[in-house]
Formats: C-alpha cells, sequence, structure tokens
C-alpha cells in the first residue's frame, strides 16, 4: 500500500458514502489497516451527527488518507526495523 494510494482509497469511500453506507466506508477504511474516524452509527445525539459529519469528510479526503499512509508507512518500518534487531540479537545467543 502506498500513499499515492490515497486518491483510490478516498474514491472508494466516496462511492459508499454516496450509496449511505458510512458503515462500509469505516469497515473498507480498517480492512486498508488504517484507524478509522471514530462514531457512533446509531447514537442520535447532535454531537454523534456532528462526529458521523465529521467521520464522512475524513474517509472521503484525498489528504486525510496521505496522512494516514504516511503514518502506517513509518510505523511499518519502524516495526520492520525493531523485528530485524530481534532477531539479530536471537541469533546472537547459542
Amino acid at each position: 500500500m502506498s500513499i499515492d494510494d490515497a486518491g483510490k482509497h478516498a474514491a472508494a469511500c466516496i462511492t459508499l458514502l454516496d450509496s449511505g453506507k458510512l458503515a462500509e466506508a469505516i469497515d473498507y477504511c480498517s480492512s486498508q489497516s488504517i484507524d478509522p474516524p471514530q462514531c457512533s452509527l446509531t447514537a442520535e445525539s447532535q454531537n454523534a451527527h456532528n462526529l458521523r459529519l465529521k467521520a464522512m469528510e475524513h474517509l472521503s479526503s484525498e489528504a486525510w488518507w496521505r496522512k494516514r499512509l504516511a503514518i502506517k508507512a513509518k510505523r511499518d518500518t519502524e516495526s520492520e526495523r525493531i523485528r530485524s534487531l530481534l532477531e539479530k540479537k536471537t541469533n546472537l545467543i547459542p
């Protein structure tokens, strides 16, 4: 997955959101190993409504996706570096 895929992911979410499928857009986000925006899909309060609107705004934003993909790439790189260091350390033990 590349930062350059941000537009593709935003477009996929826009398609779902245009069909009224916020839950599916959130699931799509999760399936890309990206933490989705947090909101209640069932609460009736004004705050819950505002959070749903904010979630839709984020999911349909290429800039939001680009930022999240960049964060994921950095985390993945760091995890791989740590994994590699641990493997080297483990191999030193007879």
